[in-house]
């Protein structure tokens, strides 16, 4: 039986939009399960033949709101984003249920995405030499990556009565700033729980048992926590000496 493309989208976004199962599409668009099932798999399959047209990696320029900010700038002029995850309900069979497990009462799917400065989600490209996006705690800073310093006051209200007293607290400070871009994008799609624990770069460095294997990802680490002291020293000096 042919189904209309109309009707296939129309199928799919039901299903999404609602989150109704194949039973409640069969008895709204008078057709059987196996046809549900199958067209509403070519209709997504379709939509996501389009991702390229609707998200699209950010351009090499730095953003304009690091760019008209002394508060971010020159401090954050390589970074074209900010990273996290986020867990979106999932519906599996009871089977399956086990592998969708985590922190939440119920299945979820983990899902991580790359926001930029202008609430628009893009994709995560590795081997831009030099860039690098914002992570949350939950990252290690590695390259590509910089992450705010541990056991530091870093959410912005921590700092809604004292000014930063040290280049860290300041770095952090900032970096938050600029990351809730990507809480605020999440914000406008559903509610968003705290970030799980992971371990720390010099636990992770630490607990290594194949020192050969991961040695290139360690060094990686290393030289872009030192991008991070760098660039923390300098907010810091530069404060201190103009007031910004």
């Amino acid at each position: 039986m042919n189904v209309r493309i109309e009707e296939q989208v129309a199928m799919l976004l039901h299903t999404l939009g609602h989150s109704v199962r194949n039973r409640v599409i069969r008895f709204n668009f008078h057709r059987s399960g196996e046809t549900v099932s199958r067209y509403f798999k070519a209709a997504l399959h379709a939509v996501g033949e389009l991702r390229n047209e609707f998200i699209k990696p950010p351009p090499p320029e730095t953003p304009y709101k690091i760019k008209s900010s002394n508060r971010f700038m020159p401090f954050f002029k390589d970074c074209i984003g900010a990273i996290d995850g986020t867990h979106i309900k999932a519906r599996v069979p009871k089977e399956n249920e086990a592998a969708f497990r985590g922190r939440k009462p119920y299945p979820t799917q983990n899902v991580l995405a790359v926001v930029d400065f202008d609430l628009k989600i893009t994709y995560v490209l590795a081997g831009w030499e030099g860039k690098y996006y914002l992570a949350d705690g939950g990252y290690s800073t590695r390259n590509g990556f910089i992450s705010p310093y541990r056991a530091t006051r870093y959410h912005l209200k921590e700092f809604s009565s004292v000014q930063p007293t040290n280049s860290k607290e300041l770095f952090n400070l900032r970096h938050s700033s600029l990351r809730a871009t990507v809480e605020r994008a999440f914000g406008s799609l559903k509610n968003q729980g705290g970030d799980e624990f992971i371990q720390s770069e010099d636990e992770w460095a630490r607990m290594s048992h194949c020192r050969r294997r991961y040695q290139a990802a360690i060094d990686d680490s290393l030289e872009w926590l030192d991008k991070r002291d760098e660039i923390a020293q300098f907010m810091w000096s530069r404060m201190q000496n103009d007031g910004y």
